[in-house]
């Protein structure tokens, strides 16, 4: 996924996480690519809005696919790990285009990205 991210993804872009309490998510750690709220162990999420706000809003585009609040965030993509299926058709539904998709039934793990597309 850091992979794909990195080479299919511009450097400014901004994702939100379903997993934002992870120690091992790679958007932030290894693509660097900034995240609407991470953890504080890594340098990234949008600061200049309070902790609650960028919880509630990565809550609202992650539940609800709400494009209102990734238009507001700047949020142009998705980083789900191992998400629940209505989130996966919610985003589905909303014409989000799911750009990389990677099973390991073994673990078991799951990592979609999506593109957001939301004007």
């Amino acid at each position: 996924a850091a992979s794909y991210i990195i080479n299919n993804t511009p450097p400014g872009a901004i994702f939100v996480v379903n997993d934002y309490n992870a120690f091992r998510n790679p958007v932030p750690s290894i693509a660097r690519r900034d995240t609407l709220i991470s953890i504080g162990q890594y340098v990234s999420g949008i600061y200049k809005y309070s902790k609650q706000d960028m919880i509630n809003a990565t809550q609202q585009i992650v539940s609800n696919a709400d494009c209102n609040a990734a238009i507001r965030y700047n949020v142009s993509y998705a980083y789900l790990s191992n998400p629940n299926e209505t989130t996966i058709k919610l985003f589905n539904a909303a014409g989000f285009n799911m750009v990389f998709n990677y099973s390991e039934p073994s673990i078991p793990q799951r990592i979609y990205v999506y593109k957001l597309n939301c004007s």
